[in-house]
């Protein structure tokens, strides 16, 4: 993959997953918390992966165009962030490593480790390349950041405009894909 070429060029990639749509829809209930949410945002429809000898690399497609990241959006909830798991039982609720937490500049992202305590504690390890137009956005993680080496096997999830720290906010704010604690698997 290109990260700078065409969105066309994932038309040919297999490692494809599909998420529920129209469920990052304005919503106001007058049961269960009686609070109106209006954080939904991009909804995810087509999520792709693939990758070579060093790079691992990220596709998603939203139904709608996607959003402009703002300063705000990264205080204390996300843009278009994506969760790694590299082995399913250390980092904050299982997932290791977040790439896209703070804003992204000049085609770069950030990408943390995340620790294991409740209390969202990421520390930066590296960067990842990040480009978006449209409904379509790809990024491309340096194996090595992520402390991997040839063929690739982990989980992931992309979440937008979730509470941080709160891993019920993947099922009530925003959207999140999959849905709620629920990973997409890769290799192995």
């Amino acid at each position: 993959i290109d990260i700078d070429g065409k969105f066309s060029q994932w038309n040919d990639v297999t490692a494809y997953y599909k998420d529920y749509t129209l469920d990052a829809l304005k919503r106001n209930n007058t049961v269960f918390e009686k609070k109106t949410d209006n954080t939904g945002r991009n909804d995810f429809y087509e999520l792709k992966v693939c990758e070579d000898s060093e790079n691992i690399y990220f596709f998603v497609k939203t139904v709608g165009n996607i959003t402009a990241p703002s300063a705000n959006d990264f205080s204390r909830t996300g843009w278009m962030t994506l969760f790694i798991s590299t082995d399913l039982n250390s980092g904050w609720k299982g997932f290791d490593y977040v790439v896209n937490y703070l804003a992204p500049e000049d085609g770069f992202a950030a990408v943390g480790r995340l620790d294991t305590s409740d209390t969202w504690n990421v520390t930066q390890c590296g960067e990842a390349r990040i480009r978006f137009d449209g409904s379509c956005m790809a990024i491309s993680v340096p194996k090595s950041v992520l402390g991997m080496s040839g063929n690739a096997d982990f989980s992931f999830k992309w979440a937008d405009n979730n509470s941080w720290g709160d891993v019920f906010s993947f099922y009530k704010n925003g959207d999140a894909a999959p849905i709620g604690r629920v990973m997409y698997r890769y290799g192995g």
